[in-house]
């Protein structure tokens, strides 16, 4: 396959994903959220709320993977060629330093355009009360 081949391919796969994240939007009831790139990162066309925010996450928050990704520290991954040989190993530091201070995730993130943004999770416990803690910020002048 050639460049162009190639770059078609991903394109279509890109669009399929994207149509994907939009489906499920819709699907979970989140009515002021749109996907226009997979990444999320500034775009116009990307938009969501606070409440669209917490009702996602809190459905997310029943998949154990998604917990357990979203509360790591770091990872170590190997890169592999088409023979199975390890070529390269990729260390990944999680840059949410809320994960040091008791929080149990998710993502923490700023752009110029949406400022500060933090969608956190914590366990509360006193007693017999045990309760998670969801709290979801934009647009915060300060990170």
């Amino acid at each position: 396959m050639d460049v162009s081949g190639y770059q078609q391919h991903i394109r279509l796969y890109q669009s399929k994903f994207i149509h994907e994240m939009n489906r499920t939007a819709k699907q979970l009831g989140l009515e002021s959220t749109s996907f226009d790139n997979p990444h999320g990162l500034a775009n116009k066309y990307n938009v969501s709320s606070v409440g669209d925010l917490a009702v996602a996450v809190h459905s997310f928050l029943k998949i154990p993977d998604f917990r357990d990704i979203t509360s790591t520290l770091s990872y170590s991954g190997k890169l592999r060629n088409s023979l199975g040989e390890v070529t390269s190993i990729l260390d990944w530091e999680n840059t949410n330093a809320l994960l040091k201070e008791g929080y149990t995730g998710v993502k923490t993130g700023f752009t110029s355009d949406a400022g500060g943004c933090l969608v956190a999770t914590m366990n509360i416990s006193y007693r017999e009360y045990h309760r998670q803690c969801l709290m979801v910020v934009l647009g915060s002048s300060n990170q």
